[in-house]
Formats: structure tokens, C-alpha cells, sequence
């Protein structure tokens, strides 16, 4: 899903390590992979959503599980760009404040003369 940037439903009957090596154990179930992209950035992919459910109690993913997949991806994308300008901002406050700080300092020895 990484790798190819694309969405895939699929059902999976035995363990498979590729898909997910950190659930151990697992066989006979659904699983939904989607990429996690930052679109105002070149659909730069930042992560993966994987959704697994197990056969015996459900369905397979269909087309609206997909699109909602799809969308919550989208909100993560956003929320997580936001977190990172804010950062950003953040720290640029922080060095504006600390050359204020040093200019009032050299101003005031200055006048002191």
C-alpha cells in the first residue's frame, strides 16, 4: 500500500507477513490498506491505515468502507500537516522572541553608556 500509494481490499486466509509482520497469528480475515498522503504536498505519503476484520463475523470491505477509509486518511493528512505548521510556527515565535530579548538587552547598554 505504501509502496504503490494506492488503496487494496483483500482477503487473507493465511498469515501473511508482508502485510502485517506486527499481528501475530492471524488467518481467515479482511483486510483494508490505505495510504495516508499529504495532498499540499505532491501527495507526498505519510503513512498507512490498515483495517482488518475478521471473516467470520463480517463481510468483505466493500466500496463505502473504502471511501470512508479514504476520508479519514484525508482528515489525518490535514490534521497532521496543521500540527506540523504549527510546530513551526511555534518555534519561529520562539527564536523572534529570544533575538527581541537579546536586542532590547544590547539597546539598553547602549543608553546606559
Amino acid at each position: 500500500v505504501f509502496h504503490k500509494n494506492d488503496s487494496v481490499t483483500r482477503s487473507l486466509t493465511e498469515n501473511n507477513e508482508q502485510i502485517c509482520p506486527d499481528f501475530d497469528g492471524f488467518g481467515n480475515v479482511y483486510v483494508m490498506g490505505v495510504p495516508i498522503r499529504d495532498h499540499s504536498n505532491n501527495d507526498e505519503k505519510i503513512g498507512v491505515l490498515m483495517v482488518y476484520r475478521d471473516r467470520s463475523k463480517s463481510d468483505m470491505f466493500d466500496d463505502r468502507d473504502l471511501h470512508s477509509a479514504e476520508l479519514l486518511c484525508s482528515i489525518a493528512a490535514t490534521t497532521l500537516r496543521n500540527v506540523s505548521l504549527f510546530n513551526a510556527a511555534n518555534e519561529k515565535e520562539k527564536q523572534s522572541q529570544k533575538i527581541l530579548s537579546i536586542i532590547d538587552e544590547m539597546s539598553g547598554d547602549v543608553s546606559q553608556g
